[in-house]
């Protein structure tokens, strides 16, 4: 594994973590990408967006920042998109704000900080189901056949839904879907907020 991708996953790491909701976990993995590669932009995003500060600097790196500062920096814009997934993100509504800041990042990709909103408004949707269905088996809530000539239901859905027997965990679901593995998060997200599965017993 190259040093570059070895950061990569601790970035990755973070956002699982982060997503859980163990910040404290999160920012262990956030703060280790930054000592292998210190001047690593997306690790000190994830941190200031996750605590809210951003990261603490030495008086030498202080100092240097200021020498190679220009004169005017320009302040960042936000298009209506980022405002828009802000909004939904405050609001709890994570499909909406990942929809949003997705829309945002295809528009500038380059912007420092529509990625890490993607990341973290995805991390946040997992959060929910795993907190939703947590360690049960999930279960379908109405029956299948109601579900299959459904016009909306798309080939991945029925790919997650053929798992949903009540006998496998969320973790064992999302093992074996075929799907990403956040694909496979979002249908899931998505057949909870319409009711179509409900959380089951426990293993």
């Amino acid at each position: 594994m190259t040093a570059k991708d070895n950061i990569q996953e601790l970035l990755e790491r973070g956002l699982h973590y982060y997503g859980l909701g163990e910040v404290p976990r999160a920012l262990s993995y956030w703060q280790r990408a930054l000592e292998q590669e210190p001047g690593n932009r997306t690790a000190a995003e994830y941190i200031e967006i996750a605590t809210g500060q951003s990261m603490p600097v030495s008086a030498e790196e202080a100092a240097a920042v200021e020498k190679d500062r220009p004169v005017e920096e320009p302040l960042l814009s936000f298009s209506p998109d980022f405002l828009e997934g802000q909004q939904r993100l405050l609001s709890g509504d994570w499909a909406g704000a990942i929809r949003a800041f997705e829309a945002a990042f295809d528009q500038d990709p380059d912007h420092p900080l529509y990625h890490p909103h993607v990341e973290l408004a995805r991390a946040r949707l997992i959060k929910e189901v795993a907190d939703q269905l947590g360690d049960s088996m999930p279960k379908l809530a109405v029956p299948i056949s109601q579900l299959i000539n459904r016009k909306d239901m798309t080939q991945e859905d029925g790919f997650v839904l053929s798992l949903i027997n009540g006998d496998l965990s969320l973790s064992d679901l999302v093992s074996l879907s075929p799907l990403p593995r956040f694909t496979t998060y979002q249908i899931l997200h998505r057949l909870l907020a319409e009711r179509l599965i409900v959380a089951g017993g426990n293993p």
